[in-house]
């Protein structure tokens, strides 16, 4: 009996530790502001450290300046005419690769980048010349007669020339076959690297 009292006096009198705080702080409920909200909007409890956490705050704005920025050429009209279509890979970039990284880590993430993207334009032109070889110019000749027969002279040109491109009236079986012979090599060669050496 005597050891039981010795254990039980010596447990109430020693101090708790500064971490058993600490943790009995945090299992708590969480009180002020960041309670209120996870009460009204139903937040899931893994996401409220991210809350009060100022480097995922500094980080999520670091973000958010790096697409508004991108997206300033797609709203400015003079960069809008100057880019053209082009201004909206400034916005795909900032979501595909965010800038939430350390600054030596995210240029060797960018510059990785670029040259996949650089590889990847560089098999679409070589796609593209072997299909131009590829295509028959007797049935690309009867196909632009054919067409020009249909337009009206009075109106433009040019856009009656490229609605009949997205309608696919200049398609030649040799030519598509080309690409997707390029396709398939491309995504095989990307998949095979993937598999084999996933840290790349």
């Amino acid at each position: 009996m005597s050891h039981k009292t010795e254990a039980a006096e010596h447990t109430q009198s020693s101090p708790q530790k500064p971490n058993e705080v600490i943790e009995q702080k945090q299992s708590s409920q969480p009180q002020g502001f960041v309670a209120k909200l996870e009460k009204t909007l139903h937040i899931p409890t893994w996401f409220t450290p991210s809350l009060t956490d100022r480097r995922q705050w500094k980080n999520f704005t670091r973000c958010m300046i790096t697409t508004l920025g991108a997206m300033v050429p797609m709203l400015a009209q003079n960069s809008l005419n100057k880019i053209g279509q082009a201004a909206f890979f400034g916005a795909l970039l900032s979501q595909m690769l965010p800038p939430y990284m350390a600054l030596s880590v995210y240029l060797f993430a960018l510059l990785t980048l670029i040259i996949g993207l650089c590889f990847g334009w560089a098999w679409g032109c070589a796609a593209m010349a072997s299909a131009l070889r590829a295509r028959d110019q007797v049935l690309y000749a009867s196909q632009v007669r054919r067409e020009q027969s249909g337009y009206d002279t009075t109106a433009n040109i040019e856009a009656q020339y490229q609605a009949s491109i997205f309608r696919g009236a200049f398609l030649d079986p040799g030519s598509s076959a080309v690409y997707g012979i390029f396709l398939f090599i491309g995504c095989y060669f990307l998949g095979l690297i993937r598999a084999t050496r996933p840290r790349l």
